[in-house]
């Protein structure tokens, strides 16, 4: 299992740091907080064996089948794709929620790109960067020097109709190579070098969709991964706003609560004191979907950018008319929806528990956007 967490104490963030190169053992609290002390017990997964289980894993993908890959044709290539898009095709909608608009650039696509015409020499100068160690530099070159093939655009308009337009918020070419050259930060590269994965195992696709203009963001946990908690509760998460600022380590906590049948447990009340919000007129956003997520002994998921054409907006939150906050009807209303929302999805995959994330529009719609097996 992989923990996720933020520190944002200078004190701890000391503590920890001296206890670099130690074993610990971790617990999380039904709060979120966590807690650690040293063990003398051994990772049960060795490096090694995880190495060889990846090596395994991580086979190279077919050739791009196309430029881009409409959502119709996700289950048809899902070689070509990461588990995001693949997830998305594999939901039974049936009307109690909706999935966005999704268009996935293949697995293939970036080191297509690299050798093109029009890139010619690029290959060899990000070569001789990334040999000299210096990754914000290689990333800045991908995304100063890379030329996308103007095709791509036409690809993309004809996979997403006219939900295509959220592309002409900005500069989409260059939240395209972000995304690629994501490839490359400082987190990504040391964690495959610890696992010994090589670079040229680790390919990325894209999934391109406009982003929700969502009044809240929410994870479901369909299987609480809480100390104690029982098997049929869920634990549900909550925040004003994108969900950005629910993964991200921003300040301040989002609404947290167990939810099983009819009954509900709220352990945190939300504190944000910004919410993300999407900009006038609207965006889209290029998600990065490797091959490297959601395998056994590597964490995958989160190493990899994803971007939005347009930067989303940030402003504050007024809890005192948030019904989120004070609203006990409402919120209980959502959480049981979200609960059943997630068994739902949870049957979708023959039982097996999800992290689901996904947002609440104004209306009170939900729209999922992502689905993956908890690991």
């Amino acid at each position: 299992e992989v923990l996720l967490a933020s520190c944002d104490e200078d004190q701890q963030l000391q503590q920890l740091r001296q206890m670099k190169g130690q074993n610990l053992r971790l617990q999380v609290s039904a709060t979120g907080e966590v807690t650690w002390q040293a063990t003398s017990e051994k990772s049960k997964l060795k490096n090694s064996t995880a190495a060889a289980f990846l090596a395994e894993t991580m086979k190279p993908p077919p050739a791009p089948p196309t430029q881009v890959l409409p959502a119709t044709d996700f289950t048809k290539h899902q070689k070509s794709i990461g588990g995001k898009s693949l997830h998305l095709a594999e939901l039974m909608v049936d009307g109690t929620y909706s999935v966005p608009v999704s268009a996935t650039i293949p697995y293939g696509m970036f080191e297509q790109v690299l050798k093109d015409k029009a890139n010619e020499g690029i290959e060899e100068e990000l070569q001789e960067v990334l040999e000299e160690g210096d990754l914000n530099e290689a990333r800045n070159f991908l995304e100063e020097e890379l030329a996308v093939p103007s095709s791509l655009r036409g690809a993309l308009d004809a996979a997403l109709g006219a939900d295509a337009k959220a592309l002409d918020a900005g500069d989409w070419q260059r939240a395209l190579k972000k995304v690629w050259a994501s490839k490359w930060t400082d987190r990504a590269v040391a964690s495959r070098k610890q696992m010994k994965v090589p670079d040229k195992a680790l390919y990325l696709a894209v999934l391109v969709q406009p982003v929700v203009h969502a009044q809240y963001a929410f994870v479901i946990h369909t299987r609480s991964p809480l100390p104690g908690a029982s098997p049929d509760a869920a634990l549900v998460e909550l925040c004003v706003g994108l969900g950005e600022s629910l993964v991200s380590n921003a300040p301040g906590r989002a609404l947290s609560a167990s939810v099983e049948g009819q009954a509900i447990n709220v352990h945190v009340y939300p504190s944000k004191p910004e919410g993300v919000f999407v900009p006038e007129g609207g965006t889209a956003i290029f998600r990065s979907d490797s091959n490297g997520e959601d395998l056994e002994g590597f964490a995958g998921a989160g190493l990899y950018d994803s971007v939005t054409v347009k930067e989303c907006e940030h402003r504050s939150i007024d809890y005192a008319e948030e019904p989120l906050f004070f609203d006990v009807q409402f919120r209980s209303q959502l959480l049981l929806k979200l609960f059943q929302i997630g068994r739902q999805i949870e049957k979708n995959f023959s039982g097996q528990a999800q992290d689901i994330e996904g947002a609440v529009t104004a209306d009170g719609k939900i729209v999922i956007t992502q689905s993956r097996p908890q690991v």
